[in-house]
């Protein structure tokens, strides 16, 4: 039968208990002498490196900092469901009025926040090319989050929403978070300002796209070629 990692910190960590518990038994009734218990420890000394090794990791673990921290943040989790494999844990929540999703993964230290989309435009829209100067300006004035259009929905419109993808620091993480989830949020506010911001170049006529062909003005007019043929003549 084979165990994961828990189901063996969890045996291990029940082992040590009664294996000391019948030692410090055995020694009261003097049937033990007291340094027969060092001896133990040193036994046991594998199974402890393994629950604190096991500890630790569990610890670190994206999907229960997030758990933890979030709700300290001001971050409202509405609920919390995994994939089939079990391998990812997506977090449905609110901050500051804005729905987010969060997707975490024990395994990884990587997380995905996503602000859901809080504009939409339609692809025909004239204005299509500032918007997508705007979302340019803005991410290349926040590194920590990119703004993303979608492809025109059935409704021919383009979604846009926030996405940011980050790894929790050891050192105070849920300030961390919290500054990381305020710069999502100004990322509506940027954008905005980009979108008012003076391009002339968009307003410019465009020219054809391809080769321009010659006139005839253009075209260098033929000379009669003199030389040995003429003489010949």
């Amino acid at each position: 039968m084979n165990m994961n990692n828990q189901q063996r910190a969890n045996l291990y960590l029940l082992a040590t208990l009664l294996t000391c518990a019948t030692c410090i038994y055995l020694i009261t009734i003097e049937i033990l002498h007291p340094i027969a218990f060092l001896f133990v420890l040193f036994g046991c000394y594998h199974w402890c490196k393994f629950i604190w090794d096991y500890f630790n990791i569990e610890r670190r673990r994206p999907t229960r900092i997030l758990k933890k921290l979030l709700p300290k943040c001001g971050f409202s989790i509405e609920k919390t469901e995994w994939n089939e494999e079990h391998t990812c844990m997506r977090i449905y929540g609110v901050y500051q009025g804005d729905h987010f999703i969060i997707d975490a993964s024990p395994e990884s230290l990587y997380i995905n926040i996503y602000d859901l989309m809080w504009h939409s435009v339609k692809s025909t829209d004239p204005s299509m090319r500032i918007y997508l100067e705007a979302i340019n300006d803005t991410n290349a004035e926040n590194p920590n989050s990119s703004v993303v259009m979608c492809d025109p929905n059935e409704n021919d419109m383009r979604d846009i929403y926030t996405i940011s993808k980050t790894i929790i620091p050891d050192y105070q993480p849920q300030l961390y978070l919290e500054t990381l989830m305020c710069d999502i949020l100004n990322c509506k506010k940027t954008f905005a300002e980009n979108v008012q911001k003076d391009r002339p170049w968009l307003k410019a006529k465009r020219g054809p796209i391809g080769f321009n062909t010659s006139s005839e003005e253009d075209t260098p007019k033929k000379t009669k070629v003199t030389g040995f043929a003429a003489n010949a003549e």
